[in-house]
């Protein structure tokens, strides 16, 4: 995403990445992955969709990745989550 933002500005990812992580305090990658961590508890939380498939809308393409990534973030696996908080 980076990459594509770089070349659609036409300006230097690391100069970018440097803008965005002074304005945000994060870098772009944990801030995209937050973004997408947070749809994806919704998700869990309102709909039956499968971990597989709620992967997906978020904008991941392997479901081991955000699996990890959402166990990274919210301490929980998402089928960990989903049951604790559809209880």
């Amino acid at each position: 995403m980076g990459k594509f933002l770089s070349f659609t500005l036409n300006a230097n990812a690391a100069y970018l990445g440097r803008i965005f992580k002074n304005a945000t305090g994060q870098s772009f990658s944990t801030y995209l992955n937050n973004l997408r961590i947070e749809h994806s508890k919704m998700l869990l939380n309102e709909t039956n969709g499968t971990v597989h498939e709620i992967a997906r809308k978020v904008g991941y393409n392997s479901t081991n990745y955000f699996v990890n990534t959402f166990k990274k973030y919210t301490g929980y696996f998402p089928s960990q989550y989903r049951t604790l908080h559809n209880d």
